[in-house]
């Protein structure tokens, strides 16, 4: 009977010494899983980091080349005369146009001046937009027919171009349209009048323009005023 109860008792310490290494095992198993879970999510997430690395590294070479070329653009824009200065940081864009002419009626030439022209980012939602003549060469107040207040130039329908433009960072073709805009003439929209025909077909100043946006030639030379 001894015996019996002896490897009763022995018998049932190893079930349950097997029962725990069992539970062990199990809890053991799912640890691992958990583990190799958290190891294959680490592993992908590792992998994912070195993909984006690899596309910045191929966005920043791709941001060198372009600025490469934006500057090469702006020095052709400053050789060609459309514009004399030209500097950016990360909140302020800076240019200083060449002189700027505009053509009335008649194909009539205008001097208007050299325009600074600064755009502020620390608006990313809506950039300030500021066009100043830079030649004291303002009627009423207007630094440009279009202009009727420096902080709000009137881009009539190229104005969402503009914004796209500073959105996309295309200053290049931003600085061109902008120049374009200065030289253009809309005598339905402008604030202040080039001189106009008049009923007997003779071209009358009415605001004073031609002492302050002179009529000049095509190489920009004045002309005598009758």
């Amino acid at each position: 009977m001894k015996t019996v109860r002896y490897a009763d008792i022995y018998l049932r310490n190893l079930q349950e010494d097997e029962s725990k290494r069992l539970k062990n095992v199990e809890q053991g198993n799912i640890k691992l899983q958990k583990l190799f879970r958290s190891i294959l999510k680490e592993t992908r997430y590792v992998e994912t980091q070195k993909q984006m690395l690899e596309a910045i590294k191929i966005s920043k070479n791709n941001v060198l080349k372009k600025a490469e070329i934006d500057l090469m653009q702006i020095q052709n824009m400053i050789k060609q005369g459309l514009y004399e200065k030209f500097s950016f940081n990360e909140k302020i864009l800076k240019a200083l146009t060449g002189m700027i002419y505009v053509t009335g009626q008649n194909d009539k030439r205008y001097r208007l001046g050299k325009f600074n022209i600064e755009i502020n980012f620390d608006d990313e939602a809506y950039p300030g937009i500021n066009i100043q003549n830079d030649s004291n060469m303002t009627v009423d107040g207007h630094d440009h027919p279009h202009i009727s207040d420096p902080d709000e130039p009137c881009f009539g329908n190229v104005k969402t171009q503009v914004y796209k433009l500073i959105g996309k960072m295309e200053y290049v073709m931003l600085l061109e349209l902008i120049h374009k805009y200065l030289c253009s003439y809309n005598a339905g929209n402008a604030y202040i009048h080039l001189p106009e025909k008049d009923e007997d077909g003779n071209f009358d100043d009415y605001d004073g323009v031609l002492d302050i946006w002179p009529e000049v030639d095509k190489r920009g030379r004045l002309k005598r005023r009758r």
